[in-house]
């Protein structure tokens, strides 16, 4: 009997949407598929971390490289907001899923233009290369789009605001709504005694490494002195995030330890942690409250996360509360993403070196939130589940990806 073989590939910028890949990817490799994984950037770093997961990681220089690929090879693709994937797969007629945790986030009001573009990229008379030439030149959520219409099958991470968009979808392409997205295999039970500090991908096309760096030694920083606040004065703190920025960053205090960790055992943390401090991205804190430790949001890194905080706590700041926000800051959005991201960093990451009367109050702030992690752990974390847990329905995402996948295959 042949191998059955899927190609897969995530959107390259942070470690979120390829997190989700290998969630679901280990359970198609055990019900006997062989998973490749073609991508760049962050996405192509984390992958080459997973061999567990993934057969064979290729690094592709250009969305054109997948030309070289030959379908036949393939049973299947699965693409975790990668649009070219799943453009490929439909111009080779390969059944594609395609996965999507912020299909809420996108904003979709000209259907005459998404169809205009729809029209182009898969035109008959169109060289593939073409059509992948200009879903480069797209805006984000247009490519997004134009990647849902490109799969056989779209599986999207359940929010408020799921419901409205994924109506409008359907009527050009299925859409399966699911829960969290979350590799569950790694729970277990123990008894919190450390703290992680998860700063996450960091670079992405917002964020520059010296940006990141910037910062990721902020971020540090606040974080060292709430503890110092908060009297915490023997935490065990474990730092996580991308190794190429954090392993080069200068002056890390010496109880923050770092290594380079595989997904799993960061994962392994959250089993031991008091809680997690990340920034409000959505995939650490899914994942962190899956394994039942409590969130603690650091500050934001780029324009989106306050908006994926809002979403995902449905509006309730006091069981997330923010030591640091945008709004105090001095920044508000503008609509320009790259200069929005580029004020917030360059506002943080001032007030940090400043260290004014603001900065003292974003560190007691936090440090409030450290000694409530401890006195009142429980409560923190059953709040944050309830509010979460009633918003995407559970964490058995993986589940019902591998379900719609199964459906999918027929």
């Amino acid at each position: 009997m042949n191998t059955r073989r899927v190609i897969t590939s995530a959107e390259p910028f942070g470690f979120g949407p390829v997190s989700k890949l290998r969630s679901v990817g280990k359970l198609l490799g055990a019900d006997g598929w062989a998973i490749d994984f073609v991508g760049t950037g962050s996405a192509l770093a984390y992958a080459r971390e997973e061999s567990e997961v993934f057969r064979s990681v290729t690094a592709l220089e250009s969305p054109d490289d997948l030309l070289r690929l030959d379908a036949a090879d393939y049973d299947a693709a699965v693409s975790v907001m990668d649009p070219f994937l799943a453009l490929w797969a439909h111009r080779n007629g390969l059944p594609c899923l395609y996965v999507d945790s912020l299909f809420w986030f996108w904003t979709w009001q000209n259907a005459e233009h998404l169809n205009e573009q729809w029209n182009i990229v898969t035109a008959a008379d169109a060289a593939p290369a073409d059509g992948l030439e200009l879903l480069q030149r797209l805006p984000m959520p247009t490519a997004e789009y134009l990647g849902h219409r490109a799969a056989s099958v779209s599986c999207v991470q359940r929010t408020v605001s799921t419901a409205a968009v994924s109506d409008a979808m359907r009527e050009i392409t299925p859409v399966v709504t699911t829960g969290a997205i979350v590799d569950l295999s790694r729970q277990r039970s123990a008894v919190p005694d450390i703290w992680t500090v998860s700063l996450s991908g960091l670079i992405n096309p917002l964020i520059t490494h010296e940006e990141a760096a910037r910062w990721a030694t902020a971020a540090i920083r606040l974080v060292d002195e709430a503890f110092t606040s908060a009297g915490i004065a023997d935490a065990k703190i474990y730092l996580t995030g991308n190794s190429d920025v954090i392993a080069n960053l200068e002056g890390v205090p010496p109880r923050f330890e770092f290594e380079p960790r595989e997904a799993g055992a960061v994962l392994d943390l959250f089993n031991r942690s008091h809680a997690c401090l990340t920034p409000p991205g959505l995939t650490t804190m899914l994942e962190s409250l899956a394994y039942e430790c409590p969130v603690i949001p650091l500050p934001p890194q780029h324009y989106g996360h306050e908006r994926i905080l809002r979403e995902f706590s449905n509006h309730n700041a006091d069981a997330f509360p923010q030591a640091v926000t945008a709004e105090q800051l001095g920044v508000f959005d503008t609509g320009v993403a790259d200069a929005d991201t580029r004020r917030l960093i360059e506002a943080f990451h001032q007030q940090a070196q400043a260290g004014s009367p603001q900065w003292a109050s974003m560190v007691a702030s936090m440090a409030d939130t450290l000694r409530r992690a401890l006195d009142s752990r429980s409560e923190l974390l059953d709040r944050q589940r309830d509010i979460v847990g009633s918003i995407v329905g559970g964490f058995s995402g993986a589940q019902e990806v591998r379900a719609a996948f199964d459906a999918m295959m027929g």
